[in-house]
């Protein structure tokens, strides 16, 4: 604007762009709602193939892991083999929750027992460099075979040959400054 009137040469950049702007809005529409129902088609078709695969390789246990787990026997403590599911999920959190679920039916009828009680439940583990830091529930204090519970968690731990060290801890405390 120069001396209160209007500059005339900026109108028409200003229309063209509108315009411009306006069609361009137009073609992404259309483009969209021709490729969409397409790419939405291949999209699960995708999504169903690979559904299908991972089902066909967990049926045929490729996707399962055996782990390694200590329960006690009138003798003393067992290693007992168990093969888990191992999609989407680490190793030390998938050993923890195998353990605290118990021996299975075939364990039980052998007589192994796990010292942990039913109902702990694991807050959280994380590794590093070979240390364990596993925080479970309060419940795991109710042992009245506290020092056995403990040492079947290390025992599972640290026979897989992948952690050394392992602290437990019971609702954020070490389980050694409770005792």
């Amino acid at each position: 604007m120069k001396d209160g009137i209007q500059d005339e040469s900026r109108r028409p950049r200003v229309r063209y762009f509108f315009i411009f702007s306006i069609l361009l809005f137009v073609y992404i529409g259309i483009l969209t709602g021709v490729a969409w129902p397409y790419a939405k088609a291949n999209f699960l078709k995708f999504r169903l193939k690979e559904h299908y695969e991972l089902f066909k390789m967990e049926e045929a246990g490729i996707m399962s892991e055996p782990l390694t787990l200590v329960f006690y026997s009138p003798t003393g403590p067992v290693k007992v083999e168990r093969s888990v599911r191992t999609h989407d999920e680490d190793y030390l959190h998938l050993i923890l929750e195998a353990l605290l679920k118990g021996p299975d039916e075939n364990a039980l009828r052998l007589g192994y027992v796990s010292y942990i009680p039913e109902g702990t439940r694991l807050i959280g583990a994380s590794e590093i460099n070979g240390i364990v830091f596993a925080d479970f529930s309060s419940e795991i204090e109710k042992s009245p075979y506290l020092s056995a519970a403990l040492e079947e968690i290390k025992e599972t731990l640290t026979q897989t040959g992948k952690y050394y060290e392992v602290h437990i801890l019971s609702s954020g405390k070490e389980i050694q400054d409770l005792i």
